[in-house]
């Protein structure tokens, strides 16, 4: 087997990479999401959001919470070839077979069920977006902290994914085409990485033990299963309430959603990169440097999750009608409130993955999860009968808030890392001047909502760095001079 490991990992490097991987994953959907959102009926594209949102529920129970798992195992015995080789075959079968039994249960679901029965070749379509995942063997790569490749790799099948977009959706009722082009997408992947995989792992499944993964792995899936619930479970709960054109209010959610959780999820990468390096320093008792790896990615997470929460807040009047069309203004008030979201699931998944997940303790957070998840399905079987789209975004608000409490009331006796710190408050105070900066300059800039916009993202962006800067945010300034000083150096150098 290749060794991919043999090279000391960067984790400078590897937090790089995993946000420039998160931003390819953010930046080139949200083109095609602004393309397609211009060419579909608000309806064609509702229905593709909740086919997606129902087959990754499905594929959450086919992956069974096997990559986090293999994520964090394979990291702790990276150095063993053999022992890594027939972890890694294990996994991968184990995975097969449950993306499998799930893909045949979903198929008859989607005949069985009112609401998918009626189309349900859009539903079968995506449903190989299971099988896609499980080829796609994406823990491996995580485990090797291979995120050059990851990266490449993303940006090469998303671009060609954009192109296909702009060829063939042309008409409002091309909506087939969409759920096409993005299963096919999801497959392509799969194919890339497990050419990879196989030439590099050369799976083997001769004396192999699937069974002794069995527990921890469906631990581990109760523990990703209810950290997952707030991603999709609003679109399908719009679906089977609303009785009459589900589609449309799905449609509306879908864009108030979309821009809010690719931030979030760009924000969160830090916590998926960090998983191998320490759960390496957890194995080796180094309690200084878990502490400050904590310490630090605590610090950025909270920066960077209030910032966004704030602007998107003050600019979703502009961002919707800019980035969609007219046909979703209805969204904007929905996007304010799920911006809101952004900063609470940045810390749920810190406290989640990295304190909880990471020290053995998971249940914590599944306790956590659910105690939001109900809260969450109770109040929008309130809110979306009446509210609709605006309904299910306050019901996600509220669930989360709900999550995050619970976190902080049971586990924040295992929070061993420094949270009341003085770059925390600077960029609480820094997220105010910036808020209070831009509703002045939006009552003065007098442009078209284009050039409004980047005005205003760029000024808001240059009042959060500056008020970091001269109120002293620590690792802000350590960054900073990192940078100042590598360009220097390569200035010299050449």
């Amino acid at each position: 087997m290749q060794n991919h490991t043999t090279k000391k990992a960067n984790l400078k490097l590897n937090i790089i990479m995993g946000i420039l991987n998160a931003v390819i994953n953010t930046i080139v959907p949200i083109l095609s999401f602004i393309y397609v959102t211009r060419k579909l009926s608000v309806d064609g594209f509702g229905i593709n959001q909740f086919a997606y949102s129902l087959v990754n529920y499905f594929a959450l129970f086919a992956a069974l919470g096997i990559p986090l798992y293999a994520n964090k195992k394979l990291s702790q015995i990276k150095d063993n070839a053999t022992e890594f080789r027939k972890t890694s075959s294990e996994l991968f079968l184990f995975n097969l077979i449950t993306a499998t039994i799930v893909f045949i249960a979903f198929v008859c679901c989607i005949f069985f069920l009112e609401k998918t029965s009626v189309n349900p070749f859009i539903y079968l379509i995506y449903g190989f977006i299971i099988f896609g995942n499980t080829f796609a063997v994406e823990w491996f790569y995580q485990s090797t902290e291979q995120f050059t490749y990851i990266t490449i790799r993303n940006f090469f099948v998303k671009s060609l994914t954009l192109v296909a977009f702009i060829l063939f959706i042309t008409k409002p009722n091309d909506y087939i085409l969409y759920a096409v082009i993005t299963t096919f997408s999801t497959l392509a992947y799969a194919l890339l990485n497990f050419v990879r995989f196989f030439k590099s792992v050369k799976p083997t499944f001769k004396n192999i033990n699937i069974k002794q993964h069995l527990k921890p792995v469906l631990y581990v899936f109760i523990f990703s299963f209810t950290m997952s619930l707030y991603l999709f479970i609003d679109n399908i709960m719009i679906g089977f309430i609303i009785k009459e054109n589900f589609e449309y209010t799905v449609g509306q959610y879908s864009v108030a959603t979309k821009i809010p959780r690719s931030i979030a999820t760009i924000i969160s990468t830090i916590n998926i990169v960090l998983i191998p390096r320490l759960s390496y320093h957890l194995v080796k008792k180094d309690e200084e440097k878990v502490k400050n790896i904590l310490t630090n990615s605590f610090s950025i997470l909270f920066a960077w999750g209030l910032s966004a929460s704030v602007g998107i807040i003050l600019l979703a009047d502009k961002i919707i009608p800019l980035f969609c069309s007219v046909a979703y203004l209805d969204a904007i008030e929905t996007t304010k409130v799920i911006a809101a979201t952004i900063i609470f699931i940045v810390l749920i998944d810190f406290i989640g993955i990295q304190i909880f997940y990471n020290n053995g303790k998971a249940w914590k957070s599944i306790i956590s999860c659910f105690t939001g998840a109900i809260i969450h399905i109770l109040t929008s079987a309130i809110l979306i009968p009446k509210y609709f789209h605006l309904g299910a975004g306050i019901s996600n608000l509220i669930g989360i808030v709900a999550t995050l409490i619970m976190q902080i009331i049971i586990g924040y006796k295992d929070m061993n890392f420094k949270k009341f710190t003085w770059d925390n408050f600077v960029s609480l105070l820094s997220a105010v001047v910036m808020y209070i900066g831009i509703m002045i300059l939006d009552k003065y800039i007098k442009l078209s909502t284009l050039y409004s916009l980047i005005v205003l993202v760029c000024i808001g962006i240059l009042i959060y760095l500056f008020c970091l800067l001269i109120f002293n945010h620590k690792y802000f300034k350590i960054v900073l001079k990192d940078i100042i000083s590598k360009i220097f150096k390569k200035i010299r150098s050449n």
